[in-house]
This record gives C-alpha cells, sequence and structure tokens, in this order.
C-alpha cells in the first residue's frame, strides 16, 4: 500500500509537470487561453508554487544551487526595477515589466521533479509532439488560405482582436511568426539527430513549416544548432 501511494505521487507529480510543459512549449507567450481574468499558465503556475512549498515543507531534496540561482535572479530584478525607478518609471509599470519574469520560482519544481534521466526523456518527448503539433497547425493554415478557405484578413482579426501579443505577421501572404514557434527550431532538431525513417520525414515537415514563416531568426536558430552538434559531435 505504501508504494502504491508513492507511485501514485509520482505519477500526479509527473502527469502535472508534462500539462505545464505543453503549455509552455505550446502556448506562445502565455495568453492563448484564457480562464476568466487569468491565463491557464498563471494558474498553471500558481498550482505549481503551491506544490512546491508543500513538498519543500515536507522536507524534499533539492539542491542548494537552485535556491542560489534565484537569490542571484532576484538580485537582478531587484536593480532593474531600482535602476527603473531612478528614471522615472512608476511603480506600476515596474511591477507590470516584473510579472512575468516570476515565472522563474517554476525552477524549484522542475527541480524537485526532475531526478532521473526518465524525466529528461518526458521533456524530450514533450518538445518533440509540441513541434510536430505546431508544424501541421501551422502548414493546415497555410493550406486553408492557399485554397481561399480561409483570408488572411480573418486570421489577421482573429489574432489581432484575441492574441495581439502572440503573433507578428510577415506582409499580407498569411505567413506569420509565433511565439511559440521557437519550439519547431527545437523540435527538428531532435527528429534531426535520430536515424530511423520517420525521424527524418518528421524533420523534414517541421522544416517546410519554418521555412514558411518566412523568419530569419528560426533559420539562424537551426544554423546554430546544427553548428555546435557538429563542434561537440
Amino acid at each position: 500500500m505504501i508504494y502504491f501511494r508513492k507511485y501514485s505521487k509520482q505519477f500526479l507529480l509527473e502527469l502535472f509537470f508534462s500539462v505545464v510543459l505543453f503549455e509552455l512549449f505550446l502556448g506562445g507567450g502565455g495568453r492563448l487561453v484564457m480562464i476568466g481574468p487569468l491565463t491557464l499558465r498563471m494558474l498553471l503556475f500558481s498550482v505549481l508554487i503551491v506544490i512546491s512549498g508543500i513538498l519543500l515543507i515536507n522536507k524534499v531534496k533539492i539542491d542548494i544551487v537552485y535556491f542560489r540561482l534565484l537569490m542571484l535572479y532576484f538580485i537582478l530584478i531587484l536593480f532593474a526595477g531600482v535602476l527603473g525607478y531612478f528614471h522615472h518609471a512608476t511603480p506600476v509599470a515596474i511591477f507590470t515589466d516584473i510579472k512575468p519574469l516570476l515565472y522563474f520560482l517554476s525552477i524549484l519544481f522542475f527541480a524537485i521533479i526532475i531526478k532521473s534521466y526518465n524525466q529528461i526523456e518526458i521533456i524530450f518527448r514533450i518538445i518533440k509532439i509540441s513541434a510536430v503539433i505546431l508544424a501541421l497547425t501551422y502548414l493546415i493554415l497555410m493550406f486553408l488560405i492557399v485554397c481561399k478557405i480561409l483570408t488572411f484578413d480573418q486570421i489577421y482579426y482573429l489574432s489581432d482582436s484575441k492574441f495581439y501579443s502572440e503573433f507578428i505577421f510577415n506582409g499580407t501572404l498569411g505567413c506569420f511568426y509565433y511565439k511559440g514557434f521557437i519550439f519547431l527550431s527545437i523540435g527538428f532538431f531532435f527528429y534531426f539527430i535520430e536515424d530511423s525513417v520517420f525521424s527524418k520525414i518528421t524533420s523534414l515537415l517541421i522544416l517546410i513549416s519554418i521555412f514558411f514563416t518566412l523568419s530569419r531568426g528560426l533559420v539562424i536558430d537551426l544554423l546554430i544548432m546544427d553548428l555546435c552538434y557538429v563542434f561537440f559531435k
């Protein structure tokens, strides 16, 4: 019974860990899904902090280096806040800038959960799945625009009215950059270094979606990762 309870606890933690990762990798800047006045990312972050606090109270071991990182991070934030104040920024404006940076507190949760290579494998798999979802979604949208089932104006209006901070459009062809597309490059790399035919085909699919974004930044990301891989290989 004790073993079952431990297993269930670990399973639930890894399940929540997976949900948090999927939201991070697919959610872009975190404003796609709103639940009342809050975003899904805010709610997950709140739960994450509560879980971390409970585990730390129950004396779950965590490397002291993570607390040092947090201390250094908050010193930097404090310095930036003071600098902003002396440059006549209002406290409200300073807090608005600092608020998204507080997500760094989640490092404690990740440090608690990631204890073995099994959790690293979960991260790899979720990045790869997320990259495929992003690539397919984008290519389907491009196909619908080319077939004139959707128009550029419809997509632009939807994104501008509801998700104005998540998308950057490139011209009027319908091509756009989404804040979550950084994981296209990472997902491509993970598939590209595998030897199976399926992985090579999937990496090609992701590569096509990257080029259709017309984003030079993503192409540069690919080149840097490939160069690093060749160097360390």
